[in-house]
């Protein structure tokens, strides 16, 4: 297996180096306070930018790792899978947002809420 490390925007690496494999997408892109004070920057991460890198690599026979967040759920102690996702912040929509973008990619996928 080949390790490709690079920025999630370096869509040309992405066409060009990744035929196959892994991907594990554990972008660092702010807290919820961050998100809060610039919402349009966030959520172009999170989503336009995310869309255009699935957009890259679909049809690449490749599994994607997605770490999100429990935000995309409301508050509460007793979080379970069998919770429905009903995001309180506008940080949670937007992740809940990039959740549906991958699932509806066609592309094998893994989402991990942390």
């Amino acid at each position: 297996m080949k390790f490709v490390k690079d920025d999630y925007q370096n869509f040309d690496v992405i066409k060009n180096e990744i035929d196959n494999g892994i991907v594990f997408y554990c972008i660092n892109n702010g807290s919820v306070a961050e998100f809060q004070k610039n919402p349009n920057k966030y959520q172009k991460i999170n989503e336009e930018d995310f869309l255009k890198l699935l957009n890259s690599i679909n049809k690449k026979p490749i599994h994607f790792f997605l770490f999100s967040s429990t935000y995309v759920y409301s508050e509460g102690e007793n979080i379970t899978e069998d919770v429905f996702t009903i995001p309180q912040t506008s940080y949670g929509k937007s992740r809940l947002k990039q959740e549906n973008l991958l699932r509806t990619s066609g592309i094998d996928y893994t989402i991990l809420r942390l």
